[in-house]
């Protein structure tokens, strides 16, 4: 699965690099396969 848009602040960051910061509330625009959700979700909720 791959991040191809991140919308942060009213703002949309297209295509972004690998150097960029995911940030809380940030919302992500991914690409692939239905089933890869689960484990992409998984990764990236932190573990409390």
């Amino acid at each position: 699965m791959s991040i191809v848009g991140i919308e942060r602040d009213g703002k949309r960051i297209v295509n972004p690099g690998p150097e960029e910061t995911l940030l809380e509330g940030d919302l992500l625009l991914l690409l692939g396969e239905d089933t890869q959700l689960p484990k992409v979700k998984a990764e990236l909720t932190p573990n409390l």
